[in-house]
């Protein structure tokens, strides 16, 4: 899969910058004039004169392609000179260094220029503080920086090198000069290229956002449109590959619209060639070929034979692959191959990939080795991991992961044709060197989590075919492999970042973040024509750059751990069986496809994979999640609901009787809590899957081998929230929620509630990671008008997004009896974004949420069920099990049994047994003292009135 470009044919920014320090030069020229004095003035070591005496000879210097050698040297003694004299934070001594840096780099010592350069900005910065110069010197020395770091291969410090200059050039208030502004936006133009073929699309799409807005706000050159249109071609293509079709499409087809109302035809062809894409893929054939016809006559007309070559091969590859037309697509990329010269990528492997249509597997093979070839003679799968990522080519490492998977399916294919499982072996060891390539893609990237979901939801793509060839030979332990691999990896990432973290990297990443959100607030509200706007855009990206920054600075700590970020070593199947299931339990796994749906069951004895008709199975949970959260609708068809329940659980466990006890399931896609499937009626009524297993959700197997932070403090402290009342939004009260936490404090000694106006977000986020355990009674969103789940406190709502703790938490369980906070965004193959998953993110290993909007009463009584269990010593999914159960036994009513009610709350994440101990029943206690002395108080004084009423005997007298 490739994108489109439309680079313009104009100088590289590196010519650009070059240019603009030539004309600098001619402009001072007459005022660079070194005269020969300067060889007999070394006494002025001894007696510094007035700094304008060096101004005189800094400004008196002309630049002589011819004397470069003898002028760097009288530069290099004028600067002794200066700092002697401790001339440092003048105007002068800052441009100085700037000149020798020059110097330096035309006699081709690039590192010489480079330290140069760095002196000069530390020169600068001095000479700002005192308002000797403006801030605008700072852009000179780091556009000069990234013309020298180009020169030595220094990438990342290049493009940081971009970002300072951009950064300062915003923040300057002298003007914005013709030739500045290009040679920003050149610069930017590359920095977006380049990003875009690293595969960082949410960087890449800020950044061309960027430039966008500065060309239009303050670049009115000839080429300003081309520019435009260049960086506009950058977000749609990022769009489309971050699988945001509909927004790629509208921004291309806007800007189509515009364009043909222009001179400027000639700039519409990545436009179309996207459209093309987008088409393709929303199975639109006929269309998809216009566009690409369109996108042909476009590069043509502007002699693009890249763009040509590449029009053709898709024109080729729909026919072939769509229209059955083999051999009109052989032509088409048989065309494409005349117009392309290095970057031909993309035609081989469309080539390759036609012959396995037509069955000619050896000669897609050879292509598939030719489109290899075309990066690095000789490469394939396995040697391109021994490569860096300084690949050419437009979006090169989309091509090259595309290339591997159909590889790899193509001997799938074969296998299906011959029956030879050599082809399923070979299939199979492609795959996981295609799993290890994005591997090393995730590992270079900057940790932009937007990124990497993009690459997440591409490594789908190869676990889905991979799984597939599993299942063609019933091959357990490599589809376990895949399995794991095809879930929560980023999750996993950010749990081992907590463990090994200090709490006071923790606080200034937190710190960070929440300045990030700050700032995409104020963005949100200004218009994009403002000053303010630019300025805003460029401290997000300044502050994305910090944060890349706190990163690195935490990896160089620990980089035995993140050298572990490519590891390869998963759990196998029979580690599984010994050190997860115990003997007792067992795991269910389900892959969601594009084609078909998979579940691997392991037992402690026996392993299934079955493989799922994907129509029928979203059919089935479909209507299953229908029902069961309408409690009217499963009321009135509660017969329907037990007919799809039953098929549900036939789909997932047929053949399949796995014993009864715990059992683990790591879903894909769609949530629905299994406890509410029917495995059989008795006597006319349901038998649930509740009946028989105690159910605990988890983002996958690795989550659970994840080693996490454990509470020193014996007293098994808990921290319950519950605001009851809410002043904002029109928030129904909960009332009784208080209630419920003073009988869940019976079972725990050491516990601390905040209710009502204490329960404030900003008292939940200070306190909560010191507490072992937490209970939430309140309302909750999957989503809200920031498209982010959100959970409301008594004073404002707390965002997903705002859940940044300053400190690591030692807490074990959080219960959030708060409707919808098991439900979020879903990110194919990372999972669903929601308030569990967030907690599980800062390493809290598990989580009670709901599924659907509960009904308050049968939550307060199952949360106080199941905190009566876990006072017991049982283990948190018995605990869970053992609660549903009894409330559906003691429910009077029978709308009460009915799974709405009680199914909604699951477990997710690490079972445990976390002993509680009990306080010490101190009200009870004092009600029966006070009872006592009130019964000894009135019991003598009715024995002392008894003894005054009674007649005295007086002795007899004699």
């Amino acid at each position: 899969m490739m994108g489109y470009s439309d680079k313009p044919n104009r100088f590289s920014a590196l010519h650009l910058l070059l240019f603009s320090r030539y004309l600098i030069f001619r402009r001072y020229k007459r005022l660079f004039i070194i005269n020969s004095l300067l060889l007999l003035s070394g006494s002025l070591f001894c007696q510094c004169p007035r700094i304008n005496f060096f101004k005189e000879k800094v400004n008196s210097f002309i630049f002589d392609e011819k004397k470069i050698k003898s002028q760097s040297n009288e530069l290099l003694q004028l600067q002794q000179q200066m700092k002697a004299c401790h001339y440092e934070a003048d105007s002068s001594f800052m441009f100085l260094l700037q000149m020798i840096g020059f110097l330096n780099f035309k006699q081709t010592d690039y590192q010489g220029a480079i330290n140069f350069t760095n002196e000069s900005i530390v020169a600068a910065r001095k000479c700002i503080s005192n308002h000797s110069c403006n801030i605008q010197a700072l852009v000179h020395n780091y556009s000069n920086l990234f013309y020298y770091y180009n020169q030595t291969g220094q990438l990342e410090e290049k493009y940081a090198a971009i970002d300072s200059c951009i950064l300062y050039f915003l923040q300057g208030s002298g003007g914005f000069n013709k030739v500045r502004v290009q040679m920003v936006i050149s610069a930017l133009d590359e920095k977006t290229t380049y990003l875009f073929n690293k595969g960082e699309y949410s960087l890449c799409y800020r950044d061309s956002k960027l430039g966008e807005d500065i060309t239009e706000k303050y670049y009115h050159g000839e080429d300003s449109t081309s520019y435009i249109a260049n960086f506009v071609s950058h977000q749609a293509n990022c769009l489309y590959f971050s699988k945001k079709i509909s927004s790629a499409e509208k921004l291309s087809e806007g800007k189509i619209s515009q364009l043909e109302k222009t001179r400027d035809r000639n700039l519409l062809h990545p436009f179309y060639g996207l459209l093309g894409l987008i088409n393709r893929d929303k199975k639109n054939y006929t269309e998809a070929i216009s566009y690409f016809q369109k996108a042909y006559y476009a590069t043509a007309q502007n002699k693009d034979s890249a763009g040509c070559a590449q029009n053709l091969a898709f024109i080729g590859s729909v026919y072939a692959k769509y229209f059955n037309r083999y051999d009109t697509g052989l032509k088409y990329c048989a065309r494409a191959l005349k117009y392309a010269h290095a970057d031909s990528l993309v035609i081989l492997k469309e080539t390759g990939n036609i012959y396995v249509l037509k069955g000619m597997y050896d000669r897609a093979q050879y292509f598939f080795q030719q489109a290899f070839n075309t990066v690095q003679q000789g490469m394939n799968e396995s040697t391109m991991l021994q490569n860096s990522f300084q690949f050419p080519g437009f979006n090169m490492l989309q091509s090259l992961s595309d290339l591997v998977t159909e590889k790899g399916d193509a001997y799938v294919q074969q296998y299906y044709h011959t029956k030879n499982d050599r082809y399923l072996k070979m299939a199979l060891g492609i795959y996981k060197k295609g799993d290890l390539f994005l591997a090393k893609i995730k590992n270079e990237q900057q940790l932009q989590l937007g990124s990497n979901l993009v690459w997440r939801s591409t490594a789908r793509n190869l676990y889905e075919h991979a799984i597939e060839a599993c299942y063609a030979n019933n091959n357990i332990e490599d589809a376990f492999y895949f399995f794991e691999k095809s879930r929560a990896i980023l999750l996993n990432d950010q749990i081992n970042e907590q463990r090994w973290m200090a709490d006071t990297d923790i606080a200034k990443l937190a710190k960070n973040k929440k300045k990030t959100i700050d700032l995409e607030r104020d963005l949100a509200a200004l218009p994009a024509s403002s000053n303010e706007y630019l300025t805003i855009q460029n401290k997000l990206g300044a502050n994305s750059r910090e944060l890349d920054g706190l990163v690195r600075t935490i990896k160089n700590k620990k980089p035995l751990f993140y050298q572990n970020y490519l590891d390869t070593v998963f759990m196998t199947v029979p580690q599984l069986r010994k050190n997860i299931l115990n003997d007792s339990k067992t795991l269910v796994e389900i892959f969601s496809g594009d084609s078909a749906v998979y579940a691997l069951t392991i037992t402690p004895s026996q392993h299934f994979l079955t493989k799922i008709n994907k129509q029928s199975y979203d059919s089935l949970t479909g209507s299953f999640n229908l029902d069961i959260t309408n409690p009217g609708r499963l009321n009135k068809n509660f017969a329907g609901f037990i007919k799809t329940a039953q098929l549900l659980y036939s789909l997932l466990f047929r053949n399949i009787n796995p014993p009864d006890g715990s059992i683990i399931i790591s879903p894909d896609g769609v949530s629905y809590p299994f406890e509410a499937l029917v495995t059989n009626e008795e006597n006319g009524k349901p038998v649930y899957f509740l009946n028989h297993y105690a159910t605990s959700y988890t983002y996958s197997v690795k989550y659970l081998t994840n080693q996490f932070a454990v509470n020193t403090n014996t007293s098994n402290n808990v921290l319950g929230i519950a605001p009851v009342q809410y002043n904002y939004l029109n928030l129904a009260e909960l009332h009784g929620s208080d209630l419920s936490l003073k009988t869940i404090n019976n079972y725990f000694s050491d516990v601390t509630n905040y209710v009502l106006e204490k329960a404030t977000k900003n008292n939940f986020l200070q306190n909560f990671p010191k507490y072992n355990i937490i209970q939430l009674y309140t309302h909750a969103a999957d989503s809200s008008s920031k498209n982010d789940p959100v959970i409301y406190f008594a004073d404002s709502p707390l965002y997903l997004s705002e859940l940044l703790p300053d400190q690591k938490p030692v807490t074990q369980l959080v219960v959030l009896s708060a409707c919808e906070t098991a439900k979020g965004k879903l990110y194919e193959g990372e999972g669903i974004f929601s308030f569990n998953r967030g907690f599980a993110a800062l390493g809290i290993p598990a989580a009670v949420s709901n599924l659907w909007s509960v009904d308050n009463e049968s939550t307060y009584l199952i949360t106080e069920l199941f905190y009566k269990y876990l006072s017991q010593g049982l283990p948190t999914d018995i605990a869970l099990q053992k609660a549903k159960l009894e409330f559906i036994n003691n429910s009077t009513s029978k709308e009460n049994k009915l799974p709405y009610f009680w199914a909604g709350s699951i477990l997710t994440g690490k079972v445990d047994i976390i002993k509680s101990n009990p306080g010490f029943p101190w009200k009870g206690f004092a009600a029966a003292a006070i009872t006592l002395l009130f019964i000894g108080y009135f019991t003598k004084k009715y024995l002392d009135k008894q003894k005054k009423s009674k007649p005295v005997d007086y002795p007899k007298q004699a």
